[in-house]
């Protein structure tokens, strides 16, 4: 999307030919940008095909009831999701709705790897404000948080394809690790602080084959 003063940039690499990480960017009619990752238990067209019952029914819900509170949504997008999920998938997703007049980010995390909001002094913060991942429980309570955002700050989301990627060791790249890349290159713009972390990634596990889903987005 393209929003005043707002940089975004996103890469996703499937495991195998087919993926079951998803991201997405879309504006609200009334101005504001929604994003959102997701992530589906499993790799392949099984996982495809849940991600794409994911992404339609986020998109009807927030087209048809765009002033719906984001508790709510997450709650509708969870009922959706347990009736089309089977063999006891299940999908980890953060969505978020930025406003560019208010400066705010309000965001609902349903069992997703925390996303990290960094200010420009290297300080984080984990958001983790939610509830359970999707397609377990049909009736499930969700909570939100809005967070301002100002200059220089740099929103970081991974898919666990990031931060379980292994090396020959069997050593895990860890979330510690994508705290300091980022920290070391909070200078850079979006694109290339994402493809800083990508290229860790693929260093740390040099000639080890990629086992999972990486996907990657940086606001």
């Amino acid at each position: 999307p393209e929003v005043k003063n707002v940089s975004f940039a996103a890469l996703s690499v499937p495991a195998r030919k087919v993926g079951g990480d998803y991201y997405d960017f879309f504006e609200l009619p009334d101005g504001r940008v929604a994003l959102v990752v997701a992530d589906v238990s499993g790799k392949g067209m099984p996982a495809a095909i849940l991600t794409a019952t994911i992404r339609a029914s986020l998109r009807m819900e927030t087209h048809v009831h765009p002033d719906l509170p984001l508790p709510q949504l997450m709650a509708a997008v969870n009922s959706w999701t347990c009736k089309d999920a089977s063999n006891n998938m299940f999908v980890t997703m953060f969505f978020a709705i930025f406003d560019p007049e208010k400066r705010t980010l309000e965001y609902s995390n349903a069992g997703h790897l925390p996303p990290l909001l960094f200010k420009p002094d290297g300080s984080y913060r984990q958001l983790t404000a939610g509830g359970c991942f999707l397609g377990i429980m049909e009736f499930v309570d969700y909570e939100a948080e809005t967070l301002p955002v100002e200059k220089g700050d740099t929103l970081v989301l991974v898919t666990d394809g990031v931060t379980d990627t292994h090396n020959a060791a069997n050593q895990v790249f860890g979330m510690e690790r994508l705290i300091e890349v980022v920290r070391n290159n909070l200078h850079l713009s979006a694109e290339e602080l994402r493809d800083e972390i990508y290229e860790a990634t693929v260093l740390f596990r040099a000639t080890t084959e990629q086992f999972d889903d990486i996907t990657i987005v940086v606001v």
